[in-house]
């Protein structure tokens, strides 16, 4: 079972939209069975799937070890997709459970007992240095961090590899090692200089993690997961775009290759 989270401490880069799309993308596409958790208190992912955001297990539960990630889990129907939900109490979480250093393991001890469930986990993470960031990138072995191209956008992506380094302190106490990282640059509009000058300086700054594949600013992505609460169109720019992310990130190392 391989954990990704997806990361970044700037808000509006299309974070929650790269998470959805490729767990849609795993599950549809490469036929993988994959849990997507949502560790956002603004429970964006999991407004996508559910109408009604009265659950009687989400994320907190799980973390207050009231029970198991497999019992927070919701099915998405027609696809082999499961949630673990998120509320706005989950802001609340860190005066729930116990201090001590075990705390910063819970989410990856939950995960262990879920291995031969899933093939795929994809983490949906807060745009901040909140609690469950931290928790989410100790338990991952994989990062990927969007950036839309602006300059603060830009800087945020420094803040997050600082996190992604504590993260990897970390988890030289369970044996778990983030082994890939992907800048992913997002909102890219042709024939805007700026975004041609900061794109230019993402990719020289993280030269070794910036993908190739760029993630157009397009209507229908804010449409589709904003309004619609449905998957990308096969067939639209949008949808061959994050495909191609995939198979990008698959190539890379990001993502296991096989199921």
């Amino acid at each position: 079972m391989h954990v990704l989270s997806v990361a970044s401490v700037k808000g509006g880069v299309g974070k929650s939209a790269t998470a959805i799309s490729l767990a849609y993308m795993l599950a549809m596409d490469k036929k993988r069975r994959v849990l997507l958790i949502d560790t956002d208190p603004q429970n964006a992912t999991t407004s996508h799937f559910f109408a009604d955001l009265q659950f009687h297990h989400t994320l907190s539960s799980v973390l207050r070890e009231e029970c198991s990630i497999e019992e927070a889990a919701r099915p998405i129907e027609g696809v082999s997709i499961s949630l673990v939900p998120s509320e706005l109490e989950l802001a609340d979480i860190t005066t729930a459970i116990d201090e001590g250093p075990s705390r910063w393991f819970l989410l990856h001890n939950a995960l262990k007992e879920v291995e031969e469930h899933y093939d795929n986990v994809v983490i949906d993470t807060p745009p901040s240095r909140f609690f469950t960031t931290r928790l989410s990138l100790i338990a991952s072995h994989a990062v990927v961090v969007p950036t839309q191209l602006d300059k603060w956008a830009v800087r945020g992506v420094n803040t997050t590899f600082r996190d992604i380094q504590s993260a990897l302190r970390d988890q030289r106490l369970v044996n778990r090692q983030i082994e890939a990282i992907a800048v992913v640059p997002t909102f890219y509009e042709e024939n805007r200089q700026i975004k041609d000058i900061l794109l230019q300086q993402v990719r020289e700054n993280f030269s070794r993690y910036t993908t190739n594949t760029l993630i157009h600013r397009a209507t229908e992505i804010e449409k589709t997961y904003s309004i619609d609460n449905e998957r990308l169109t096969p067939g639209s720019r949008a949808y061959a775009e994050y495909a191609t992310l995939l198979d990008e990130l698959i190539a890379r190392g990001v993502i296991n290759g096989e199921a």
